[in-house]
Parts: structure tokens; C-alpha cells; sequence
């Protein structure tokens, strides 16, 4: 069974946000990473702000938008 490493893949994300009108997802992203106390806070965090950044970006690449659902399902699962 392989793990999901939630802070590695939403870093990744976070740097897969390429160009100066996504620096504010970036941002947000490393704030719910460095600010969170508990891995369930930052968990819910960076969800939330995915599904903000789904919701406001609709054209962000495919395998981008790929990773973020991809994220927010696991992320689903694990905090049901």
C-alpha cells in the first residue's frame, strides 16, 4: 500500500502554480502548510484553498487541475 505525502504533493501543486496572476494561490498554499499546528489543520486548510483555486481559476492546465482533485478526494477520504 503506497502513502500519500499531503505536504510534499501540495507543495508541488503550490509550485506547479506558474505566473504572477497565481501568486496569491501560492501564497495562501504555503500559509495553510506553515501556519497550520496539527496535520489535520493543515489538511483542511490546503483543501479549502484547492477548492477556492478549482472555483477560481477554471483554466489552470489539465494535469494541474488533475493533481488538485487528486488531492482534495484523498484529503476527503482521509479526514471522513
Amino acid at each position: 500500500m503506497s502513502s500519500f505525502d499531503y505536504i510534499a504533493e501540495a507543495g508541488a501543486i503550490r509550485d506547479a502554480l506558474v505566473g504572477d496572476d497565481l501568486s496569491d494561490w501560492r501564497t495562501r498554499i504555503r500559509g495553510a502548510i506553515d501556519t497550520g499546528s496539527t496535520g489535520s489543520e493543515i489538511l483542511m486548510a490546503v483543501r479549502w484553498n484547492l477548492v477556492e483555486l478549482l472555483k477560481a481559476e477554471p483554466k489552470l492546465p489539465a494535469d494541474v487541475t488533475g493533481r488538485i482533485k487528486d488531492y482534495i478526494l484523498a484529503a476527503n477520504k482521509l479526514l471522513s
